[in-house]
């Protein structure tokens, strides 16, 4: 029996299901380590969201006005200068960047670079945004309890 095989191979697993082997394809790993960080950024974002109100009422108005313009904004190859400029401060934008890398996708109009240190600059960008926003969270909290 043949394995499944995709565009870019890597070590191949048995399923535990059927006895068919298949190849696990490395842009897995790089597309679940995107998706961590994405969420490890979001997790830190709603930290810095509960941390800044003492009313949980007030923090769950809040959501939808913090996260709406990280849908908006993620910085399609048709958004204009402003909204480009404004996407480069959201979580949504790093995330779907490193999607576009990890996927070979073109997303710039010279078709961008697929490389690792592309994909790595996108990943440390996500984690610096978690690393701000956890620090952010956590002076709210400390400044709250010194109240």
């Amino acid at each position: 029996m043949k394995s499944l095989e995709f565009k870019r191979c890597g070590r191949t697993i048995r399923s535990p299901f059927t006895k068919v082997p298949f190849v696990l394809p490395v842009s897995v790993t790089t597309y679940r380590g995107a998706l961590n960080l994405t969420a490890f950024a979001a997790l830190a974002l709603g930290l810095v969201i509960s941390a800044s109100f003492s009313n949980a009422d007030r923090a769950q108005s809040l959501v939808p006005i913090i996260l709406i313009p990280q849908l908006i904004f993620v910085g399609g190859a048709d958004s204009g200068v402003v909204a480009t400029a404004f996407s480069y401060f959201t979580i949504t934008h790093w995330s779907v960047e490193a999607m576009k890398v990890t996927g070979g996708v073109p997303y710039t109009t010279d078709g961008g670079s697929f490389d690792a240190e592309t994909l790595i600059v996108r990943w440390s960008i996500l984690v610096a945004m978690t690393l701000f926003f956890a620090v952010v969270a956590g002076w709210q909290i400390a400044r709250s309890r010194q109240a």
